[in-house]
């Protein structure tokens, strides 16, 4: 089967979940699929073992393109492209929300308790695909929840590859700071979303070291000047750049926990990275991850600075009896989310779709 996938993320290089979702499905679909990946130029144009990843459509033989039995396109601006896809080839348009742009303004609003209007541009052509699609699916239940329930909705979790987390490495990275000291990493964009603004008004215990992987593209500058001032501040506090592959693994590797303070979350990949890489996980809780996570093996972090100052000095303070039992609790609820789950929901719509799409043809 032949399908069209429109991204706004990378697969070799991902930005953020939505790069580790298709890192992590396409390569385990059945051997009979291709998939056409439209994606952004910061990945250049090549092709994977199953899939041929471009940066414009255009440039796929149109042939081809009649070909494909379904178009699955990802967050609000691919979902223009999708609907005039679906026009033009009159195929099945899924709409897959990774992140809703119409719902981070309203927790963003909320947040800074200012108004700001839900209807930006992306959330207007989120809405719009929304109309159009002939199916929509959601990476949570907490997160599907937020919308109108409609019944062409499914819910499909994202996954991890435990044993990816867990297994030898070829690379070791020196981590700085004292050795005894605890541990503790954040791992994400700098944006307001992920709540990185929260954590760095708090102060950092003196027995824990605090390492920031992320930054990049989509920095807000006014977050990486107050990382600045805050590692600046706190001795014990790293910048480690941006890390993929087994860089990053080797760091997750060496820590003793992660904090996730996001304010809006979907569903939260890097928190199943965290309990995968036996990480203690301080969180949030916010929006889909909740589907999976409970404060008997995950520390509860809220949104707010007092609130995060409290989960800092629980971690800093806690038997390592403690921690070690809240670490083998979370490891129970690793076989529930997989990729190869995800790949089976994939698959069951698209078989569905294009039976239905046939029955509707030959009518």
């Amino acid at each position: 089967m032949n399908v069209i996938i429109l991204s706004p993320d990378s697969i070799r290089k991902p930005f953020g979940g939505l790069g580790v979702y298709l890192q992590e499905t396409l390569k385990r679909f059945p051997a009979e699929y291709h998939f056409i990946v439209e994606g952004p130029a910061t990945d250049a144009p090549h092709r994977g073992s199953n899939y041929t990843y471009v940066n414009d459509i255009r440039t796929i033989n149109m042939s081809f393109l009649q070909s494909c039995k379904v178009i699955h396109a990802m967050d609000a601006n691919t979902f223009k492209t999708g609907v005039q896809l679906k026009t033009v080839l009159g195929i099945p348009l899924i709409c897959h929300i990774h992140l809703s742009e119409a719902k981070l303004c309203e927790d963003l609003a909320s947040a800074a308790d200012m108004f700001m209007s839900p209807v930006t541009p992306h959330a207007g052509l989120e809405l719009f695909g929304l109309r159009h699609a002939d199916h929509i699916i959601h990476v949570s239940a907490a997160y599907a929840n937020r919308f109108n329930k409609k019944p062409n909705v499914s819910i499909v979790h994202n996954g991890i590859d435990r044993n990816q987390f867990q297994r030898t490495l070829s690379r070791h990275v020196q981590l700085p700071g004292n050795p005894t000291n605890r541990k503790l990493l954040f791992i994400g964009r700098f944006t307001a979303q992920k709540g990185l603004h929260n954590l760095l008004e708090t102060r950092l215990p003196s027995n824990v070291n605090m390492y920031f992987i992320g930054g990049g593209l989509g920095t807000d500058p006014t977050i990486s000047r107050a990382l600045n001032n805050y590692l600046k501040r706190e001795s014990n506090a790293f910048y480690m750049g941006q890390m993929w592959g087994e860089d990053k693994l080797s760091v997750l590797q060496q820590c003793d926990g992660m904090i996730v303070p996001s304010i809006h979350e979907p569903f939260g990949i890097v928190a199943l990275e965290a309990l995968a890489s036996n990480c203690l996980l301080i969180s949030s809780y916010a929006d889909g991850m909740q589907d999976f996570l409970r404060q008997d093996y995950a520390l509860y972090c809220g949104k707010e600075p007092g609130t995060i100052q409290k989960a800092l000095n629980q971690f800093a303070t806690m038997s390592q009896q403690q921690l070690n039992a809240m670490k083998v609790r979370a490891q129970s609820i690793l076989p529930h989310f997989t990729w190869e789950n995800a790949v089976n929901r994939i698959n069951n719509i698209y078989n569905y779709l294009t039976t239905q799409n046939h029955e509707q043809n030959v009518r």
